[in-house]
């Protein structure tokens, strides 16, 4: 039994001297005995005060069949032996609870009792205590009263003698002591005088007298007693621990055990415990993405695996088990030995509020975890995690001295406590979901940035890289002062122009040369000392071993495979990895296991390296080596390789950076390795990327560029850091101005991480020059795993893996060789293939016609490549036979590159076949395949990945569970008995061959290998085959097995797609069920303007993408101007079209009113789909769709947008039920949502009902369609609302927050687009486009036909709606101008002819490229065009409704407020202002004249008629009248309020009325015309040279330009007659020229110029076609010389 407890243990008696009177120094111990007795049975003595014998004898004792209670008594008095012989019979042993205590103290057999003296019994619930370094004059009453602040003294015993140091000691015994290193800790912080009293634990205790006592020999009769309190404690176990517990158990039958299935778990113990939170990221990267965690306690977690294959994969992995201290199969009895919970600090003083303080305050439970950093309002507690084994619940009140002063606080236990799994990284949205921060970060916000470089990322808690400063290398040149000037002030903006002179820390010794050659230096066998006979740089050394020389070399194939970098940064801390053995075990594992012949090694922190060290690490003395020594304990590099693959010319070497140039051997390729070691700060960044580009510029090579770059260049390749953004972007222009490419890294996605999972980053990379890549298209970097670093190590290589036969596919240029086209007519009309359905008889025909293709194109191969040995080898000769027949092969060629390159421009360029292979590998380079991430696996084994993909897609389009839930039909817009009929009539050829025809020429074919442009060619042929096969298909309504087949190609999502689930499925299907698919979307397109509300814009003929992004933006502009609080909720739905169920579908086209003939055309397309995925080009086996709409199927989007019809209707019932209250613009139109395909916005009032009603609402669409939202990445905001408010919503239902500026469909939505900053992606995406290798691989015709036909439509999405600044504009010409004159991004060349020139259309002498800004203002005067059209759509009814029905055109002043809408009309005043007014070629057509206004609209001139008539507009009483009504009425002036009177309005009607009475009315709708154009219809192509030809000048007579000759050649007769090029300035052009005049019969006068040359050739009278090859004879010879 507990009771309240006595303050004082023992009373003050003078049978206990030695605690009831502390003044006694030395004493003499007691050898006081007493008679011993013995209990059988253990009661608990529970001392007590203030309470009578009576009331504790009869108050309960739970759990205790004995028990004696007394009152506080003198220790060990007679007055006890008053009770204790009552139980002399039935106990043999005592143990003692004292107050407000809960530990049990044994005391000795009763019938041994009067052998203890007070000393032994004091010592058995008391601790002792050795204390010493205090004053000599110091008494044991002075150290009784210094130490009881810190506890109950009992005892304080100072011995004459001294210790050996000559200082007094003394022994302090203290009663209830909890926690002794506690105590002592608190009486080391005393202070006595100058002296700091020292404390220990007692070490030996003297041995008991009563040991020397012999046992009682006194018998008694002992029998055991059932249940007593003393058998429950006979194990004297204190702790609590269920074995020993005595409280009443409840016992578990069977009925009460879950046998559950464990056999896919295991059991995790986590090494760190803040990494909990983060484990499923830490899951995501290791690759195990299908995992369900659960917290099991303490440091434990469950594992459940998707199957016992992934269960074992885990279980044996590497990587994942180096999270985890245990990693074991699940076990169903687990219960985890530690707690974690929050405790609840009050009453602790603010100054005593850190880590410190809280680790020694729970120090008795257990260790601190985490301290809750949130700002609270009060400071009257804190909160914190702490890690303990005590499962009871912690409720206590501790006292505390800080400084002397006494303070009592209160710890309690909160309530109880589960992590929150964080799953944002296996949840990440893509690229165009992410919000945007607005405006630029300064140099003042850039120190306080979580950088990812910054060592607090790396680091945890107070753990700092070493410092660079001490043993810094020397500077000489000064270089160390100009690289730290960024630090104190800006970067000047011409700093870039110049190139640095030396490297970032780069200090040579006595040397003015950057590059120094390296001489090779033996190594002395009979001298340990091995050194350099050379220096490089300043403390660079390098070295060589030529001893010992083991065969190794091979191809480059086989040899660049064997390249790897292990990857170090400030996180990656090796140690000095040179110093570590089971390091360097590691590192040489990997080399002998890679073969690798180039590794390097960051953060070696070595300052000297012997060769046995590096033996060590690559595991023979076949090397050589250089190395940049550590600075201090930070830093340095090393780079070892094989000398019989690499020969070394030179090296530079620097604190940051190691550079190696020499020769890979085998291929004779010169090859630059610089292996990076990026600093920690930004600036200093900055000038390693300047200097290693003037690197690369300086070598005439290909590069390698690898190690850890301390960077990242997009959000989504950290997590747990703040990005920062000027950082990517500087490492972003760094790499794409060196021309360099950042290699996909397969295998895991980050390539650093802290020990807790909270910070990961992807630091380390390989970066090759494009001319590599080219070289070697099958060039990989894999990511391996993780053992004894943070980093992981990364491995180039060139993996070239046969995934087996790729399909077969029919080449353009077989087109143009002789005999194809009689082959495939002769095979056609011969096959004789017996079968009655003419679907299957196509199919067939295809596949013969396939077979014969095959051996034919086989041959050809052999004869075309013998035909070009024999051309090559009489090149001398047969000059003839060079220009037919090696010139004709190159086209062909050229042509097969261009179709696998999907170049749309190469028509208009010249071969430039070297440019079409870089194309065509880097493509290849990006999207193979070369394994995938399967269960923390990388699976590279090509049966295997087939398989994984196989099996993956398989499940996502299989048979749905669950049955369908269909909608009313009564709420559907219903067809027309006419349209349905439309729909179900007979197919005609006609409508065949216009499907064939609308079908792309050039698109990727499905499995039978034929494109349409084979299709089209050969149409008279086939076409009697093809029209009843899709006559068969129309009146049966099945396709037969096989005729519906497709391949799914995979297209990454991002550019390390690593899983399955990271690919996309495109369908590439069948030629026959195209045509079929093609034609069933024409008929369906016509009902679909009927069918589809204005909210969706996806596929709808008149519908523009951009309307969605420009509402939205019109929304956020005028709900911030009314102050009113909106939300704005993007909901993201999982796999939309691979989800569709065909069931529901075919309800929606029921309810739609779709016929039974039209539905069973539409399932006999879905049901007979089969798909085999395509990897690498080759294909997997078939499998069946059983639900999803394909990708790449023509009819897909109709079907699709059918389904999300079905949201809009009910989302629509919702509104008019009043559940949902949107946006009220005005009477006539409230916004609540809009659709483009799947991507959804609802748009509505804040209020927490509306967003709760969103997601049920989607919900039951889930559980209807299929179409599932994924609310991880569905995403709110609020607008005129608080963050705060946001973020509530935002938990309630699950999903992400975002801000303006944010991407919705590719257009940021929110920002002032007047902002340089806004186009920063765009001005990127245009230089990533032009890079040195493409200048080096086009000719100046190449860079033209690139300049005009992709460059000039790069930005055209986002300067269709946005106004561009005129500054950027400058920036977007000054990078294609310099790529036309064939200049770096950055390089400024002399060009002889000015870009304003060139940018003039032909017709005024230019070459017609066109300007940006006349581009962009064309583009935005299209929709000031659609606005007057009345296009009707929901965008036309937005700005109607916020600026009126005129829209504002006629403003001239200023906006009340600022928006996309009135930005536009204020730019078309500007330009009106500058003579270009574009409204004036807007003219007003008029047919019935319903939709014409009289007198306001330009209808029969360019000026309204109130404008020339305006004393008749005047007399008008109805001035809004149409034509149609004045033209019908009786006459003109019956709305007059008066007749004309006086000369000047009677002259004025009788003209109107002679200009009136010629009009005449039609059936036809009113519509505007564009004058500009000869179609009468709106083209920005007409607008754009309108403005071009207003604001640049003309430059001379047309352009001369021969369609016979190249366009490199017409560029160069252009740039010689305005540059006045001397073409015929030497005798040798001149004497040609003659010749060649002569050759074509004509007498040619001396001819100086080409302004002479050009006036005689007018004077030529020839035909045109004759004269324009006569012309571009004299251009080819001009360009020859």
């Amino acid at each position: 039994m507990r009771t309240r407890s006595s303050s004082n243990l023992v009373s003050n008696s003078s049978s206990n001297p030695t605690t009831t009177n502390p003044k006694r120094r030395n004493r003499r111990r007691s050898n006081q005995r007493v008679e011993p007795f013995a209990l059988e049975e253990s009661p608990v003595v529970t001392m007590a005060d203030q309470r009578t014998m009576a009331e504790l004898l009869r108050a309960p004792i739970e759990g205790y069949a004995e028990a004696i209670v007394v009152p506080p008594i003198l220790a060990f008095s007679n007055k006890i032996y008053k009770i204790l012989p009552i139980y002399q019979t039935t106990s043999t042993h005592l143990k003692w609870r004292f107050p407000r205590s809960t530990h049990l103290i044994d005391l000795p057999n009763l019938f041994d009792f009067h052998s203890l003296n007070n000393e032994d019994l004091t010592g058995k619930i008391s601790k002792a205590i050795f204390v010493t370094n205090f004053p000599d004059h110091i008494t044991a009453r002075d150290l009784w009263n210094v130490c009881t602040a810190y506890g109950k003294v009992v005892d304080v015993y100072i011995p004459l003698k001294r210790s050996k140091t000559g200082k007094k000691f003394a022994f302090v015994r203290f009663l209830k002591v909890d926690n002794m290193e506690r105590l002592i800790e608190n009486l080391c912080t005393i202070w006595i005088g100058r002296f700091h009293l020292h404390a220990n634990p007692v070490r030996f205790q003297r041995e008991s007298m009563a040991s020397f006592v012999q046992p009682s020999k006194v018998k008694i009769n002992s029998g055991p007693v059932k249940n007593s309190f003393a058998s429950v404690l006979k194990s004297n176990d204190h702790k609590g621990s269920p074995s020993s517990d005595s409280s009443p158990a409840i016992v578990m039958d069977d009925s009460c055990i879950v046998d559950n299935d464990l056999s896919c778990s295991l059991m995790g113990k986590i090494k760190d415990i803040n990494a909990l939170s983060n484990i499923y990221v830490i899951f995501a990267d290791e690759g195990f993405d299908n995992v369900n965690i659960s917290y099991l306690g303490g440091f434990w977690i469950l594992i459940e695996a998707c199957s016992v294959a992934s269960k074992e994969k885990m279980l044996n992995h590497e990587g994942l088990a180096s999270w985890f201290s245990e990693l074991c199969i699940a076990d169903p009895s687990f219960v985890s030995e530690d707690r974690l919970v929050w405790i609840s600090i009050e009453g602790l003083p603010f100054n005593t509020w850190n880590n410190n303080a809280y680790a020694k305050i729970i120090s008795q439970w257990g260790t601190l975890s985490e301290v809750d950093t949130t700002l609270d309002s009060s400071s009257s507690a804190k909160k914190i995690c702490v890690v303990t084994k005590v499962h009871t619940i912690i409720n206590q009140r501790i006292k505390i001295i800080v400084k002397g002063k006494i303070y009592w606080i209160c710890v309690k236990e909160l309530e109880a406590w589960a992590p929150e799994f964080n799953n944002e990284f296996c949840e990440n949205s893509s690229s165009d979901e992410e919000s945007m921060e607005d405006g630029e970060f300064n140099s003042q916000k850039v120190d306080d940035i979580d950088h990812i470089s910054e060592s607090s990322c790396m680091k945890e808690g107070n753990e700092q890289q070493a410092p660079k400063t001490g043993k810094e290398s020397e500077d000489p040149f000064g270089i160390y002062s100009i690289l730290k000037r960024n630090n104190q002030k800006e970067k000047s903006k011409d700093a870039g122009k110049s190139d640095p002179s030396f490297p970032p820390g780069f200090t040579p010794k006595g040397v003015n040369e950057t590059i120094e050659e390296e001489e090779n230096v033996s190594v002395n066998k009979s001298n340990s000392n091995h050194h350099c006979n050379k220096k490089t740089g300043s403390n660079g050394k390098c070295g060589s071993n030529r001893s010992f020389k083991l065969k190794a070399g091979g191809s480059i194939l086989d040899v660049m495979e064997d390249l790897i970098e292990i990857g170090h940064a400030m996180g990656y801390n090796m140690e000095g990895c040179l110093g570590h053995t089971s390091k360097k075990d590691w590192i040489r594992e990997l080399n002998l296991k890679y073969k690798v012949n180039f590794a390097t090694i960051q953060e070696t922190k070595s300052e000297k390296i012997d060769l046995f060290a590096i033996k060590s690490l690559w595991g023979n003395f076949n090397f050589d080596f250089v190395y940049s020594p550590s600075v201090g304990l930070s830093g340095g590099i090393l780079c070892v390789w094989n000398p019989n693959v690499f020969a070394k010319e030179s090296v530079t070497v620097s604190d940051s950076f190691v550079a190696v140039r020499g020769t890979w051997i085998s291929s004779s390729l010169k090859l630059m390795f610089v292996s990076v070691y990026a600093p920690q700060d930004i600036s200093e960044r900055k000038s390693l990327w300047d200097y290693i580009k003037h690197m690369i510029n300086l070598w005439d090579g290909e590069c390698i560029i690898l190690g850890d770059f301390n960077e990242v260049r997009s959000e989504n390749e950290r997590f747990g850091t703040i990005f920062n953004d000027i950082g990517a972007k500087a490492f972003n222009h760094f790499i794409s101005s060196s021309c360099l490419i950042d290699l996909p890294l397969e295998g895991y996605s980050f390539t650093w991480a802290l020990k807790s999972g909270s910070k990961m980053s992807k630091l380390d990379r390989f970066l090759i020059s494009e001319g590599l890549i080219s070289i070697f298209p099958s060039l990989a970097a894999i990511c391996l795993d993780r053992r004894l670093s943070d980093h992981r190590p990364i491995l180039l290589r060139e993996s070239s893996v046969d995934y087996g036969p790729t399909p077969f596919r029919v080449f353009h240029s077989w087109f143009t060789k002789d005999g194809f086209d009689n082959l495939i007519a002769d095979t056609w009309n011969n096959l004789s293939i017996m079968e009655t359905n003419k679907i299957s008889l196509l199919r067939k025909k295809f596949q013969a016609l396939k077979a014969i293709i095959k051996n034919w194109s086989r041959d050809e191969m052999l004869k075309a490549s013998a035909v070009r040995h024999s051309a090559q080898s009489r090149i001398s000769e047969l000059d003839k036979l060079i220009d037919k027949d090696i010139h004709d092969l190159d086209k062909r060629h050229s042509s097969d590159l261009a179709q696998k390159a999907k170049i749309q421009w190469a028509i208009e360029g010249d071969e430039n076949s070297k440019y079409f292979h870089g194309i065509i590998n880097k493509k290849r380079s990006q999207l193979a395949i070369r394994g995938v991430l399967v269960d923390g696996e990388w699976i590279e084994d090509p049966p295997k990945v087939k398989n994984e993909f196989l099996e993956h897609f398989s499940n996502r389009f299989s048979m749905p569970t669950g049955q369908t839930i269909n909608l009313d039909s009564h709420m559907f817009q219903k067809i027309s008995i006419d349209q349905n009929a439309d729909l179900e009539s007979d197919v005609s050829l006609e409508e065949i061959k216009k499907a064939v025809w609308e079908c792309g020429t050039n698109k990727s074919p499905g499995p039978d290998g034929f494109s349409f442009e084979f299709i089209r060619k050969y149409w008279n042929i086939i076409q009697h085959d093809v029209v009843n096969a899709v006559k068969e298909f129309f009146s049966s309504s099945k396709f037969p097995p096989g005729s519906n087949s497709s391949f799914i190609t995979l297209i990454p999502k991002s550019l390390d797609a690593k899983m399955v689930k990271d690919f996309r499925p495109i369908s590439l299907i069948g030629s026959f069920y195209k045509i079929v698919a093609k034609i069933l979307s024409n008929r369906l397109c016509i009902v679909m303007p009927d069918l589809i509300s204005d909210v969706q814009t996806a596929f709808i003929s008149k519908r523009q993408i951009l309307d969605g992004p420009f509402i939205l933006n019109e929304l956020i502009s005028w709900c911030k101007y009314h102050k009113i609080k909106a939300m704005i909720f993007k909901a993201d739905f999982e796999k939309a079209f691979d989800s569709v169920r065909w069931d529901y579908l075919d309800g929606v086209l029921n309810n739609f009113g779709f016929g039974v003939k039209w539905r069973g055309w539409i399932q006999a397309c879905l049901s007979s789909a089969m798909g085999s995925i395509l990897v690498n080009g080759s294909p997997s086996s078939e499998f069946k769709f059983h639900k999803g709409l394909k990708q790449g199927d023509p009819l897909s989007p109709f079907l699709f947008i059918l389904v999300m019809e079905s949201l809009h209707i009910s989302f629509n019932n919702i509104l008019n039920s009043g559940l949902y209250k949107g946006i009220r613009i005005d009477e006539s139109l409230t916004l609540s949502h809009l659709f483009y395909a799947d991507d959804a916005v609802f748009i509505g009032k804040w209020d927490k009902a509306n967003v709760i009603t969103i997601v049920n609402m989607l919900k039951c669409f889930y559980l209807a369609s299929g179409l599932k939202i994924n609310i991880q990445k569905s995403k709110i905001m609020g607008i005129g609302t608080s963050q705060e408010e946001v973020d509530v919503a935002a938990n309630v239902i699950g999903c992400n927050t975002f801000s303006s500026p944010f991407n919705y469909l590719g257009v940021k939505v929110g920002s002032s687009s007047s902002r340089s900053n806004f186009w920063d992606e765009v001005i990127a995406k245009l230089s990533s486009r032009l890079s040195k290798w493409k200048i080096k691989m086009l000719s100046i015709g190449g860079r033209f036909t690139l300049n005009k036909a992709v460059l000039s439509s790069l930005p055209i999405y986002l300067m269709s709606i946005y106004k561009t600044p005129v500054g950027v504009l400058r920036k977007m010409e000054s990078i294609r101008r310099r790529f036309f004159n064939g200049a770096d991004i950055n390089e400024n060349k002399m060009s002889m002819i000015g870009w304003e020139k060139i940018m003039v259309s032909r017709k005024k002498g230019g070459l017609g490229i066109s300007s940006f800004f006349a581009q962009n203002r064309a583009l935005l005067f299209k929709w000031i065009w659609r606005f007057r059209s009345k296009d009707s759509s929901l965008w036309y009814r937005v700005i109607k409704a916020m600026f009126g029905d005129g829209g504002a055109l006629d403003n001239t002043g200023k906006f009340a407020r600022s928006s996309t809408w009135t930005t536009i009309v204020r730019e078309c005043g500007n330009l009106s202002s500058k003579g270009i007014n574009l409204l004036s070629h807007m003219k007003r057509k008029v047919g019935n004249g319903l939709n014409t206004l009289f007198w306001v609209d330009s209808w029969l001139t360019d000026i309204p008629l109130k404008q020339l008539y305006p004393r008749m507009f005047a007399l008008d009483c109805n001035k809004n009248s149409t034509v149609a009504e004045k033209i019908n009425a009786s006459s003109i002036s019956c709305s007059f309020r008066r007749l004309p009177r006086g000369s000047l309005e009677e002259e004025q009607f009788s003209k109107l009325i002679e200009d009136v009475n010629s009009v005449i009315l039609s059936v036809s709708n009113d519509r505007w015309i564009w004058s500009l154009d000869s179609s009468g219809e709106f083209s920005i192509k007409s607008t754009r040279l309108f403005i071009d030809d207003h604001l640049l000048l003309a430059v001379g007579a047309p352009t001369r330009w021969v369609s016979e000759v190249p366009i490199k050649i017409n560029i160069m007769a252009w740039k010689g007659s305005h540059a006045r090029i001397f073409f015929l300035s030497c005798s040798m052009a001149r004497n040609i020229t003659t010749k060649l005049a002569r050759w074509w019969e004509f007498d040619c006068p001396d001819l100086f110029s080409y302004d002479d040359w050009l006036e005689w050739f007018h004077t030529l009278r020839l035909l045109k076609g004759f004269k324009d090859t006569l012309e571009g004879v004299f251009y080819v010879m001009w360009w020859v010389i």
